[in-house]
């Protein structure tokens, strides 16, 4: 089941794909004209004996045909395994996609530290001579971003991506700018809101969190959760408009605010629960128990 550390990264991608086209350039330096237009490509790929399912492809286009597509892989894990795993699919996304779509292509990846950056950029050796792929990785603290608030409205996306996992940002990092990109996002994609939050809310210092609350509490819509009654009756208001994904997220939200943590098994049923009766009764539940094993007992 995807974590919302893969997802979310994917998220900001999907809802704004010439946001590829801007990290390619500014990341790595590639020739990509400011003047093509961008969609979504297919994900799946076929492959014997079964499909194959990239993470993410943008099509960049001029006079309605395509010229250039970028690939986008998030790559969480630089194990053995995983590395063994990605030799063998990367290429073929790369050689389909230009098949598919006749121009270039290009394959990015996105990894939570520069440690796993560096191992999954490791070449990838095809055994033919000179046809060898290096996947250019960058990491959060590799994004390059502004330290004004007001900027940071134009491509919020990008504050979202250097957030890193460790808890503590680069010294650009203040409430202000998180907020300002936060509430840009929020307002684009409302139903994401909560999803947002929470990504961020890990990745953020207690006290970088606390004065992001407090601008929160000062906007229309106050994100800012002081009681479990808070929690519980702001996660169903939310829910008008994505009934699942916010009830989830508050339930999720519960339990991390009481610091329980929430088990891999248990967090994939809670994943496929879509009742949203159910789901306000495991919200209200999990005000009451001990461990996240009872939520579904």
């Amino acid at each position: 089941m995807p974590s919302i550390d893969h997802e979310v990264p994917l998220e900001l991608l999907r809802s704004r794909p010439e946001l590829a086209a801007k990290l390619a350039r500014e990341h790595f330096g590639l020739a990509i004209p400011a003047s093509m237009t961008w969609r979504l490509g297919p994900e799946t790929v076929p492959a014997l004996p079964c499909e194959l399912r990239l993470d993410l492809a943008a099509v960049g286009e001029t006079a309605d045909r395509p010229e250039r597509v970028i690939l986008h892989e998030v790559q969480n894990s630089g194990k053995g395994e995983d590395l063994q795993r990605i030799s063998l699919s990367w290429p073929l996304y790369l050689v389909y996609s230009r098949h598919r779509f006749r121009c270039p292509v290009v394959l990015l990846v996105f990894c939570p530290t520069e440690l796993v950056a560096e191992r999954v950029a490791a070449t990838i050796e095809t055994g033919h001579p000179g046809f060898d792929l290096r996947p250019l990785t960058y990491w959060p603290g590799a994004v390059k971003i502004t330290e004004e608030p007001d900027r940071a409205k134009e491509w919020p996306e990008m504050v979202i991506l250097a957030l890193t996992t460790e808890r503590a940002g680069p010294d650009w990092m203040t409430a202000e700018v998180i907020h300002a990109a936060f509430e840009t996002l929020g307002h684009r994609q409302h139903d994401k809101r909560a999803i947002y939050y929470d990504y961020i809310s890990r990745r953020i210092s207690p006290e970088l969190l606390k004065d992001l609350e407090q601008l929160m509490a000062l906007s229309n819509e106050t994100y800012k959760w002081e009681s479990e009654f808070a929690l519980r009756h702001q996660a169903i208001g939310e829910a008008r408009g994505e009934a699942r994904a916010v009830l989830q997220m508050g339930v999720r939200r519960i339990l991390a605010l009481r610091g329980i943590p929430i088990e891999e098994t248990v967090s994939e049923k809670l994943t496929q629960c879509t009742d949203p009766a159910i789901l306000e009764a495991l919200l209200t539940r999990a005000l009451d128990i001990d461990t996240a094993d009872q939520l579904f007992n």
